[in-house]
């Protein structure tokens, strides 16, 4: 992809990978070039996971929890719907048993805190709080974040025709996957 022009490794990827229906809406990890785009794609990711937890367990815990007030940028956390199974991301943190840049997933939750994961399954508590404040939802990543990282399951590319995108986003998102089959370009 890398000796071809942008438009025709863009045009090559769509057609090795193409989208099938709602396919990139099942995806286990999307990889995006704006952050407008990844909490956009976190919010309904995150809502639709909401759901499905909620028709699975319907005693389950659901918690609200909310950012911080002083909290501004790109950065700033979302207002989320707290489940078992919900992806995070380590950021803007200073507890040590957070690694920014680090994925986790949460746990059992309790009225005031929950277990959380993290990606080399080490096993910690947090208050909703902390959640917020040292983590954001992890359905969606920027290409930057997902460097250095390979995904076990199916992972769509976004924001190809962005005029900031480059070559060199492409190989590096294009190269996250184990297997092409796994690859979906949205």
């Amino acid at each position: 992809l890398l000796t071809l022009p942008l438009a025709d490794a863009v045009q090559r990827c769509r057609a090795a990978f193409p989208l099938k229906g709602h396919a990139h809406l099942h995806a286990d990890i999307h990889i995006v070039l704006s952050h407008h785009r990844r909490t956009m794609l976190n919010k309904r990711c995150q809502t639709a996971a909401v759901k499905r937890y909620r028709a699975s367990h319907p005693n389950g815990l659901v918690v609200r929890i909310e950012p911080c007030e002083e909290e501004a940028g790109m950065n700033r956390q979302q207002d989320v719907d707290l489940t078992e199974g919900t992806k995070r991301m380590g950021a803007n943190n200073g507890l040590k048993s957070v690694v920014n840049g680090g994925f986790m997933t949460v746990g059992e939750v309790r009225p005031g805190d929950c277990d959380v994961v993290d990606e080399f399954v080490v096993r910690f508590t947090l208050s909703h709080a902390q959640v917020a404040r040292c983590s954001r939802l992890a359905w969606a990543i920027t290409v930057t974040s997902s460097q250095s990282r390979e995904f076990e399951g199916k992972v769509c590319l976004w924001d190809l025709d962005s005029p900031y995108y480059s070559r060199a986003h492409l190989y590096v998102a294009a190269t996250r996957v184990k297997h092409g089959s796994l690859l979906i370009v949205a």
